[in-house]
């Protein structure tokens, strides 16, 4: 793990709990620092923290950055928050029970709110409540996407609002196939809606469980980012008290998601200044590393993940189950790639808002564009090693 990535840690402890920056006792390259903060999605956090400590001694650009981002970013997450919160009054008002996922339902345990940056807002209906609710959205000035096949929600942009994500279940059909037998993960939600900061949520074990498993799902197919962990973190020592933790370590236990879980509690605990107990530190380490190589979500090794990602389908879960469910939606899925609607081709190719007459000539340059790809593109082959790495580290967490 880099002395960059060490600090982007630390500095992102500070900015979640408001507690005083250290100096650094490693070397550490100022101009590297952002770079490693955005690629583990905090930069805003990390620019909050600088801010607070000055006696630093962060070269002058650096500080002019961080005051770029936290007093432009976010103010304009807070002006988003409130027309959020106009938006969920709505579907108060129209006695469509929602709940918001992660996002805003978490922000709120940060000191300072709007720098924890949604990328678009998480809204979990029950199925027999979605087609009202996307109705509502679309009264509401958002414009609905064509649900992507494997998808388990619904896009709608908003001009102002950004992208919200309607959810008719918490996980697609394959993951709720294997983790939960079939059974609908609404369904399974034991617990009223509650309410932090005028945000409806899950209840806490509920949302906990849900945020520990959204954060699993991201780490074993590719990687996921350093809010996440946080969040995990900070709402687990927030809630802790609140919520029934036995059925929470019960869920973990039985998915073998215990360990990981634990490591990145340990990691809270080393460099961010939080009250878990300490794992294998050397674990710990390779997790970091892995987190590195991969960045937010795995983005800088997209490849390494996804092939990593099919070991572990291949050998922790009924890999005939999962892979039968992605098989029956996959002859739509090229059906669409294909022969999109209209809908994604307004998406794709925005002219055609302004210029609709030339839907047909879009549509042939699109249908050229993705043959060639289907003939021509092959995945970029992933070394075995670096596959076999990160294969091992899953498997020495427990995860196969």
């Amino acid at each position: 793990m880099s002395n960059e990535l060490a600090l982007v840690l630390h500095l992102l402890g500070c900015s979640a709990q408001n507690t005083t920056p250290n100096a650094p006792i490693e070397p550490v390259d100022w101009s590297k620092v952002f770079s490693c903060a955005k690629e583990q999605g905090v930069p805003i956090l990390v620019a909050d923290a600088l801010l607070k400590a000055p006696y630093l001694g962060y070269p002058a650009d650096i500080g002019k950055y961080a005051q770029f981002l936290c007093f432009q970013l976010a103010q304009r997450e807070s002006y988003r928050k409130e027309l959020v919160l106009k938006l969920l009054d709505s579907f108060a008002q129209a006695e469509i029970p929602v709940a918001v996922l992660k996002g805003y339902a978490v922000a709120c345990l940060y000191h300072s709110p709007n720098c924890r940056i949604s990328g678009d807002v998480d809204l979990l209906v029950a199925p027999k409540y979605e087609r009202a609710a996307l109705k509502l959205l679309q009264k509401q000035g958002f414009e609905l996407m064509q649900r992507a096949v494997y998808s388990h929600h619904t896009e709608a942009h908003h001009k102002e609002i950004g992208t919200v994500e309607l959810h008719a279940s918490l996980y697609e059909d394959a993951i709720e196939n294997v983790w939960f037998s079939g059974v609908s993960t609404v369904d399974k939600l034991q617990e009223s809606y509650v309410f932090d900061d005028g945000i409806p949520s899950l209840g806490y074990t509920d949302h906990m469980i849900f945020l520990s498993l959204h954060a699993m799902k991201h780490f074993i197919n590719g990687g996921l980012s350093l809010r996440m962990i946080m969040d995990i973190g900070l709402y687990y020592s927030r809630h802790g008290q609140d919520m029934d933790t036995e059925r929470f370590w019960q869920v973990l236990e039985q998915l073998k998601f215990t360990k990981t879980i634990k490591v990145f509690f340990s990691i809270l605990a080393k460099y961010c200044d939080m009250n878990f107990a300490l794992e294998d530190e050397s674990l710990m380490l390779r997790v970091l590393d892995d987190l590195e190589r991969g960045g937010a979500f795995g983005k800088k090794d997209r490849n390494t993940g996804l092939a990593s990602g099919k070991v572990f389908h291949d050998k922790a879960t009924p890999a005939a189950d999962y892979y039968h469910t992605k098989k029956k939606k996959r002859a739509t899925y090229w059906l669409r790639r294909f022969f999109p609607t209209y809908i994604t081709l307004k998406a794709e190719y925005p002219i055609l808002k302004r210029i609709p007459l030339i839907y047909p000539f879009v549509w042939v340059v699109r249908l050229i564009k993705h043959s060639y790809r289907f003939v021509f593109h092959r995945a970029k082959k992933v070394p075995a090693a670096t596959v076999d790495v990160r294969g091992e580290l899953l498997k020495e967490l427990g995860l196969y």
